[in-house]
């Protein structure tokens, strides 16, 4: 009765926030559902799979508002009593646990489950499940990086799709290659496909899929410095998630929110923002936003030239960066971190911040991270540049001083035409949030104006020689 009851009420609880509250006051007869399916004795097996249906029936809510590390804890005791039961029903079990790994950035093993559903699903022929294991997969491989896998994976999940008439997963994957699309610096590309996505997503109800799309067009908006457009659309995200009462995706909104305040220069409402996202970031579990808020605290503190607070923040964030393994975030902060040290006067440490970000961002897709690192380096110059106008070694301050603007043009260079951009790349500033943030820290802390550096990377010194 009460797996039968969850299973209807999970069955619509992604959108429907009726649904989602009535499963939360099911929660504990599912719970105890559970734990009788672990239980020995005979029919062991079958005792099993009613735990693992249990489990999969708090999937949406567990998703949505964890505990994230609770819901994975109990689809790895549910689908160890079940390894020999229905293989479909396993499929669905390695979909939710390759799911909730992937929302705790554990993308190897997310990459073993799904492979595992794919073959369940290849076996009893259920191309619907095929479709989903193969999105997902998708999905895995971008977050590593793998893009031409992850495209892949893509085509062969919308080749499916298609022929089953799934629109739903349809709209998930094209949502999916437009990120990839967007990671690419292919963002026209990347637009059409969320335009798609969000089309498809509105014609089948996926609510909560049309609240992601939103977010998702909102930060590429704001890397393009179109911010009106962007607040509309976190905004819009914002209100659908807490219809939904998606708290995990209400952090994520909340958090392009601050991002965005942050870029406008306005400090107290961006911590505020921030400070409501890690709230519910920490009561959801997602251990790996809660890393990214804390290190877009960091940065907010060094734009707003308080250079401890920074650096107390950055390390916090790097705490739980690492402990994810989220690489490409890890970079980033670390090359933060380094902008922190300097303005603090510990440049020893500094420098070695900024060699291990380059380090960990080499191989990363994502060209604006690395840029933004270089726009950071500046600040060690310039503090070196300070010490050694100091002492009275003028030469060598000017010459710091000098390579720090000339990453401070670099970082507002167009580029030339290519393949992929016959009309020439828009400079890095104008294409990365993460970029104008590390800009807008040198001139916080180190009272550069960018807008003041020459064409060949001079910039003007003030009258009083300072």
């Amino acid at each position: 009765y009460y797996v039968l009851l969850g299973e209807r009420l999970a069955a619509r609880a992604e959108g429907n926030v009726a649904a989602l509250e009535a499963l939360a006051l099911e929660r504990e007869n599912l719970n105890a559902v559970f734990q009788w399916g672990l239980g020995g004795g005979a029919g062991a097996v079958a005792r099993g799979l009613q735990a693992l249906r249990a489990v999969l029936a708090l999937d949406p809510l567990l998703t949505l508002r964890g505990p994230l590390g609770t819901h994975l804890l109990m689809l790895d005791a549910a689908l160890e009593k079940a390894a020999d039961g229905d293989p479909l029903l396993l499929a669905r079990g390695y979909e939710a646990r390759g799911k909730a790994r992937l929302a705790l950035w554990r993308l190897d093993e997310a990459v073993e489950d799904f492979q595992s559903m794919l073959l369940r699903a290849q076996r009893r022929r259920s191309p619907e499940l095929e479709g989903r294991a193969h999105l997902f997969l998708g999905v895995a491989r971008r977050l590593m990086g793998r893009h031409d896998d992850a495209r892949a994976e893509a085509e062969r999940a919308l080749l499916l799709q298609r022929q089953v008439g799934d629109r739903r997963m349809e709209g998930r994957t094209l949502a999916n290659l437009g990120i990839l699309l967007e990671e690419q610096g292919r963002s026209n590309e990347a637009v059409r496909l969320y335009a798609q996505a969000l089309e498809i997503h509105r014609e089948v109800g996926d609510r909560r899929f049309e609240g992601i799309i939103l977010s998702n067009l909102g930060v590429l908006q704001q890397h393009h410095g179109l911010l009106a457009a962007a607040r509309e659309n976190y905004e819009g995200a914002l209100a659908i998630h807490r219809e939904l009462g998606n708290r995990r995706s209400e952090a994520i909104a909340l958090m392009n929110l601050g991002d965005l305040h942050r870029e406008q220069g306005n400090g107290p409402p961006a911590a505020a923002l921030y400070e409501r996202a890690l709230a519910l970031d920490r009561e959801v579990g997602d251990r790996r936003f809660e890393g990214v808020v804390l290190a877009s605290m960091g940065s907010l503190e060094l734009e707003r030239g308080r250079g401890d607070e920074a650096v107390t923040r950055l390390r916090q964030a790097l705490t739980v960066l690492r402990e994810v393994g989220d690489r490409p975030f890890e970079g980033l902060a670390l090359g933060a971190l380094g902008a922190a040290l300097a303005a603090t006067g510990a440049l020893a440490e500094a420098a070695d911040c900024f060699d291990r970000a380059e380090a960990v961002l080499r191989d990363t897709a994502d060209a604006g991270l690395g840029e933004a690192l270089d726009v950071y380096r500046g600040h060690l110059e310039l503090a070196r540049s300070t010490e050694a106008a100091r002492s009275g070694r003028m030469d060598r301050a000017a010459e710091l001083a000098q390579a720090a603007a000339l990453r401070v043009r670099r970082a507002q260079s167009p580029g030339g035409p290519s393949p992929e951009h016959p009309k020439g790349r828009l400079s890095p500033a104008k294409r990365s949030e993460d970029v104008r943030a590390a800009l807008r820290s040198l001139e916080a802390v180190h009272g550069l104006d960018v807008r003041r550096v020459g064409p060949e990377g001079k910039a003007t010194l003030p009258e009083d020689g300072t």
